[in-house]
């Protein structure tokens, strides 16, 4: 049984019996279907004036009464961990049923704020009395009715009930093609979670399950939990997998489906899935699991009744390319990259709703299905979500539910995507995870159980190359079988051999070498606005490495003038020496060190045919240089045409930007760079998927354009995907996410003498040496003292600024202080996970130049000094 469902909720018994007659569910509302009262989705809420509050970007639908706005605490304050356990499965088992408006009414009124004991009852009052017939409504909908009936054998399913929108079909006769003969048609998954358990594809074919097992869900035969890895009996050719509630099936190399419940003997748990013999991908709900097939139509099946008579086609729905189950709906992209969800669509409170087109969305590449919400990665690598938002699982910077898709604030170059319960996780480019919303489990993997409405990084994860979201865990494969886990473990989901909790990945036993202990986090506490905020750091889940330096370490180079370090994950880092020579260390997955091994290196090499650079930029995975004559060139990822030579083709070796001339300063941001030039104004290429370009478009741009409206700047800096130019004024000019998309006058700085961009903040060093930073402030990144008025507490006297991740610094006097993230040492310590005020840097003195991203870096008598907790 689930741990949400222990918690009183009623439970409905699945039947079968003859198919129904067809029948018409009930229509969704006119808003979901015609656009006639559509919430318009913005890219991403605007910033700059109060970032701890972002104004909902469309309003809601009509409740006939409408409840009182909800309070909104910053992540800091929120309550976490054990605390919430009420809280978690309360709201876990409303998000499962959505028993009618009412409830859900309830929900927007109390918000994260935490559901005492008196609001269970008057849910399961309400579930109970007025509301039975919402509930009966929903049927199989219920993960509880789900696991009210003890599961059978595949192989012993006679008859089945199709659903309203689908058809039954006679199991064909299958003939297996030769293993290793799947297309390349739709997305596989090496990695699936269950309720409480966890599968993994093997490199060789075999499956390994870990955690609960009370309904055979591990497929060894037995029906005892296990904590470590256990080989699935019989699978031999498995290229992907999935697992709901209490079973488990994977897709094998010749496009048929195995499956494993309460298996035929325990020598033999696993069964054909009968009538399956042509699948590309798979896909599992509460209530069913489906099929795409290589026609492009959806199949699908009830595994946990006790009644089957085959399997039921989603007649609505041809041309699929990839297909999402979680809970009580499924979603599938169709032609042109639209997506159509059935069941019970998210926000329309609609059971059993047919297959209906998601508005606006178009150009999905693949797609992943949460408890209530559901996300898809669109062409150029963003991620776009929709539908239940209470915990932030939309990633947008607010806990407002959408009815159409909005982007998860600052995910670029997706590559893989997986949803939760209430979060989700993405790969991205390099292979680097990011994770949003709830997190009272530590299912983001940040640490701690801050829940989080923006996507955060997963710390020491790199070369990911599958996700997996589950009920309050979230694992990922590395390079070949290397899992890692991490989140709640109760039945030892995470396989590390324990049931214990872990807020950060975990080695699963057997399956990894990195450490599989793990010391519970340390919540995070409330600081008072009034003083310093410093926050301890949460316990680390393994003992820290002798050999990570906790002083900034010496990069051996004698003679640099200003360097620079990306906010990648892991991240690169280029200097500028006397010479006009560029040396670069750290990742080069996609030559963003401008030569050297594919790999990286951890020592300094220099970039050839650079001639006497004045300045560098690093951007994500991709690095430029300012050389003679006001030339720019640039090197490594060009997925966006951010190298700026006319082409997508990146290069390992530094290309010349098209049409740049006098240039004066760069700036590199996730997936695009800009130029300041001589006569004051801006010119951008690359990535624009939010206007961060300022050419009045969202048009990716392989050469520079020019910025509309900008005159007179004398610097330039760039966020993940903002830019930002401080004008001969003294004033501060910005455009793209989470600023706005047109050229924009930022209110309240007047006087800049320098300005610095993180990835969703920004500052400004103004007349006197002090400094103001504004966006987003979910880490202490603004340096207030959480007093919301973007004036960094102590700094004056102030010479240079760098902003980066979520963290920043200032040079002041001999001293660098810097505040905000410390998750990756940052702030040069290892005793605090954020700070909300300055700290100065231990060991370092006199520095001439600071910058400051996935690590922070300074130059202090022409020596470059780095530091991060994790070993270089």
């Amino acid at each position: 049984m689930s741990r949400d469902s222990e918690k009183g909720a009623q439970k409905t018994t699945l039947t079968g019996g003859d198919a129904p007659a067809r029948m018409t569910p009930n229509a969704a509302p006119s808003w979901w279907t015609t656009g006639a009262s559509e919430p318009t989705a913005e890219s991403a809420p605007e910033s700059g004036g109060e970032p701890a509050t972002p104004e909902p970007e469309a309003p809601e639908p009509a409740d006939p009464e409408p409840a009182p706005a909800r309070d909104r605490l910053p992540a800091r304050h929120r309550l976490a961990g054990s605390s919430n356990r009420a809280r978690l499965a309360v709201r876990s088992a409303m998000a499962r049923t959505w028993i009618g408006t009412e409830v859900a009414r309830l929900n927007a009124r109390f918000g994260r704020r935490t559901v005492t004991l008196v609001s269970a009852i008057v849910i399961v009052a309400l579930a109970a009395t007025g509301l039975a017939a919402s509930s009966a409504l929903m049927g199989s909908s219920s993960a509880e009715a789900a696991s009210a009936t003890p599961p059978v054998a595949v192989s012993s399913i006679e008859s089945a009930s199709p659903s309203a929108n689908s058809k039954a079909v006679a199991p064909s006769t299958m003939t297996p093609r030769p293993a290793n003969t799947l297309p390349s048609f739709g997305h596989r998954t090496r990695i699936a979670i269950g309720d409480q358990h966890t599968c993994v594809v093997l490199q060789d074919g075999t499956v390994m399950c870990w955690g609960a097992n009370n309904y055979g869900q591990l497929g060894d035969g037995s029906r005892s939990n296990s904590p470590v890895p256990v080989l699935v009996k019989g699978v031999i050719h498995a290229v992907a997998v999935t697992a709901t509630d209490n079973g488990s099936c994977a897709l094998s190399s010749d496009g048929s489906v195995e499956c494993w419940e309460v298996g035929p003997s325990p020598e033999s748990p696993v069964s054909v899935i009968p009538g399956i013999d042509d699948a590309v991908a798979i896909t599992a709900g509460h209530s069913s699991t489906c099929a795409l097939r290589a026609n492009g139509t959806v199949a699908c099946w009830q595994l946990w009744t006790m009644a089957f008579a085959g399997l039921s086609v989603v007649e609505e729905v041809s041309g699929a390319t990839d297909i999402a189950s979680f809970a009580d709906h499924t979603c599938a992209i169709v032609q042109g990259g639209a997506v159509e969800c059935w069941g019970l669509l998210a926000g329309a409170h609609t059971p059993n709703s047919p297959p209906t087109p998601v508005p606006g969305m178009t150009g999905a590449t693949q797609i992943a299905a949460g408890g209530v919400h559901t996300c898809a990665i669109i062409e150029g690598g963003r991620v776009e979500c929709w539908g239940g938002n209470y915990d932030g699982q939309l990633g947008d910077g607010t806990d407002t539910d959408r009815y159409t898709p909005v982007f998860a604030r600052g995910v670029s170059g997706a590559i893989a995507l997986s949803g939760g319960v209430s979060h989700a996780c993405a790969i991205v480019a390099g292979g680097g995870v990011s994770c949003w919303g709830d997190n009272g489990d530590g299912e983001l993997g940040t640490g701690n159980t801050e829940w989080s409405p923006v996507p955060r990084k997963v710390g020491g994860i790199a070369g990911a190359t599958a996700i997996a979201a589950g009920t309050h865990s979230s694992c990922v494969v590395l390079s070949g079988n290397d899992v890692r886990c991490w989140g709640y473990n109760d039945s030892g989901q995470l396989g590390n051999g324990t049931t214990a909790s872990c807020a950060k990945p975990v080695g699963v036993s057997g399956l990894s070498k990195a450490a599989s202990t793990c010391q519970a986090p340390t919540e995070v506490a409330a600081a008072s606005p009034s003083a310093p905020q410093v926050t301890p750091m949460p316990a680390s889940p393994a003992p820290m490495p002798t050999s990570t330096p906790l002083i900034p370490r010496d990069l051996d180079l004698s003679n640099a003038v200003t360097v620079e370090t990306s906010s990648a994950t892991p991240p690169h880092a280029c200097a500028v020496l006397t010479d006009g020579s560029v040396m670069c260390w750290g990742n080069n997955e996609y030559g963003q060190l401008g030569g050297g091994p594919s790999e990286g290196s951890v020592s300094p090499i220099q970039v050839q045919g650079i001639p006497a650079a004045t300045a560098v930029a690093a951007g994500d995975y991709h690095t430029c240089a300012l050389v003679g004559g006001g030339l720019v060139e640039c090197w490594g990822l060009n997925s966006s045409g951010q190298l700026g030579d006319g082409s997508t083709t990146s290069s390992r070796i530094p290309v010349v930007v098209t049409g740049v001339a006098g240039a004066t300063a760069i700036a590199a941001g996730a997936g695009h760079t800009c130029a300041l030039l001589g006569d004051g104004t801006v010119r951008c290429w690359g990535s624009n998927l939010v206007a961060q370009l300022g050419d009045g478009t969202t048009v990716d741009r392989v050469k520079p354009v020019t910025v509309a409206g900008v005159s007179g700047a004398t610097g330039i800096v760039a966020g993940i995907l903002h830019t930002c130019a401080l004008i001969n004024d003294g004033t501060v000019m910005c455009w793209g996410d989470s600023i706005n998309s047109k050229v924009t006058t930022v209110s309240g700085i007047r006087g800049a003498t320098a300005i610095a961009a993180g990835s969703w903040h920004n500052c400004a060093l103004v007349i006197g040496g002090t400094v103001k930073c504004w966006g987003n402030d979910d880490r202490g990144e603004l340096g207030d003292a959480g007093k919301r008025d973007g004036s960094v507490v102590g700094i004056s006297g102030a010479t240079a600024i760098a902003a980066g991740w979520s963290s920043s610094c200032a040079i002041v006097g001999s001293d660098v202080k810097c505040w905000g993230d410390n998750s990756a040492g940052q702030l040069g310590s290892p005793l605090y996970y954020y700070a909300g005020s300055p700290v100065v840097v231990p060991g370092l003195s006199g520095a001439t130049a600071v910058t400051t991203g996935g690590q922070t870096c300074a130059v202090v008598g022409g020596r470059v000094l780095c530091w991060r907790l994790v070993p270089h």
